[in-house]
């Protein structure tokens, strides 16, 4: 049985490349481990979720494909043992829910696939904060929405972050667009209804300094 993946999940299969073992948190129906296993990018997979319903999905999935998934019930990183992966994806959460998890954790994975549903800027200004090098950000367009897959691997230094850290509003750097963003056909397109919602937002009468400087870079770029 050949599995499908929805663009967003392709991307992130597609940036995969070889790994030992990896997890897929907060993993639904499984079907990204699954494929993974199935043509061979990873030796092991375990999937991991807080619920155990989606989780039975997931193992009926991989017996119907023939492949050996491991199968944990679990909140965030906790059901992994560390260092147990040497890939972690998030890829089915907003991106403050997210950075708990990796906040929360005992360890540190050494590369990290994201896929915010939203707030994509706390999860960038997280792991740049984490002491994580950014290899790949760009937008993928699936089912009429946008979303970032972000793809990043630890430098030789992390470093400990604090939730106060994560403020946005006073940053001087800029976290609300990947660097890849260019290289997405659904960019222009993004970009121009992402502008048009925050001067909609604006016409009603939003003072968020946020959204008041994603406004302005947006209409730099």
């Amino acid at each position: 049985m050949s599995v499908s993946l929805s663009p967003r999940l392709n991307e992130v299969y597609r940036r995969l490349g070889g790994c030992d073992c990896l997890a897929d948190v907060g993993c639904d129906h499984g079907k990204l481990p699954v494929k993974a296993l199935q043509e061979g990018i990873c030796d092991r997979a375990i999937a991991t979720d807080i619920s155990g319903a989606s989780l039975t999905k997931a193992a009926y999935l991989a017996d119907k494909c023939g492949v050996e998934l491991d199968c944990r019930v679990g909140d965030g990183l906790k059901p992994l043992v560390p260092h147990e992966a040497d890939v972690v994806v998030i890829a089915g959460m907003g991106g403050k829910e997210i950075v708990d998890i990796l906040i929360e954790a005992s360890w540190r994975p050494d590369r990290v696939l994201l896929v915010p549903h939203r707030d994509a800027p706390w999860v960038r200004k997280y792991l740049s904060l984490a002491g994580y090098q950014t290899k790949f950000d760009t937008l993928v367009k699936d089912a009429g929405h946008y979303y970032w897959v972000i793809d990043a691997a630890l430098g030789e230094e992390g470093r400990e972050v604090i939730k106060e850290q994560l403020a946005l509003s006073d940053d001087a750097l800029n976290w609300y667009v990947g660097k890849d963003a260019a290289l997405s056909p659904s960019w222009e397109e993004y970009r121009t209804i992402r502008l048009q919602k925050l001067l909609k937002e604006r016409s009603l009468g939003s003072r968020n300094p946020s959204a008041v400087a994603e406004m302005e870079y947006l209409k730099q770029l």
